[in-house]
């Protein structure tokens, strides 16, 4: 037309952005933080294949953790069976100890009871064999008074039977002496007793008798 100026062609460039292109970093730029998250993504979150695989439970890995934990409770056990046998060991022998040397008391206490009671036994036998043989002196005297002369010798040669076992053994008696004195008696068919029966309860207060 006349009127109008022409206006040249456009040719369309490939290159040129488009409308939705400038769109977009219009868009982008409205929402600042959307952009910061696209350039932050790291890179190893975009591949799939870099992921680790969830680890499994495998039941060999609770066994070996009861297993262990049994081992352990059994041999805790048997130390302290050890610790408490040793213990009682050590205070059994020493009670054991203190029974034997009670027991050693008392079997020793025993032992010095049965001498004293054996040495009051024959003590009390020589004491027995004196009186028996004091006693036969005075029964002699008693004979020879009753001119019976016989009987008279025959209780002297007992009492020194008697006193034989007891020689030696009487306190404060010359036993043996004695024994001899008696071996001297001899009774003799006399009239006149008084001098026979006078030897015999000499000897017989020599045993002990009432005017010893």
């Amino acid at each position: 037309m006349a009127g109008f100026p022409r206006v040249p062609a456009v040719v369309a460039d490939a290159t040129a952005p488009t409308l939705a292109d400038r769109r977009a970093p219009e868009a982008g730029a409205s929402h600042p933080g959307v952009t910061q998250m696209l350039t932050n993504v790291p890179p190893s979150a975009s591949p799939a294949s870099d992921a680790q695989p969830p680890r499994r439970f495998h039941p060999s890995t609770l066994w070996d953790t009861a297993t262990k934990r049994v081992l352990w409770g059994i041999v805790l056990v048997i130390v302290v069976g050890v610790v408490l046998y040793c213990v009682g060991l050590t205070n059994g022998r020493g009670d054991l100890a203190a029974v034997r040397a009670r027991y050693d008391e008392q079997v020793d206490a025993a032992r010095a009871d049965a001498v004293s009671a054996r040495s009051e036994r024959d003590a009390a036998n020589v004491q027995l064999q004196v009186a028996r043989a004091r006693a036969m002196l005075y029964s002699a005297s008693i004979a020879l008074e009753r001119r019976n002369f016989g009987t008279a010798q025959r209780l002297t040669d007992d009492a020194a039977s008697a006193l034989r076992p007891a020689s030696g053994k009487a306190p404060g008696i010359d036993v043996g002496a004695v024994i001899d004195d008696l071996g001297k008696v001899n009774i003799t068919v006399n009239p006149d007793v008084a001098t026979q029966r006078a030897t015999l309860i000499g000897l017989a207060e020599r045993l002990g008798g009432p005017g010893a």
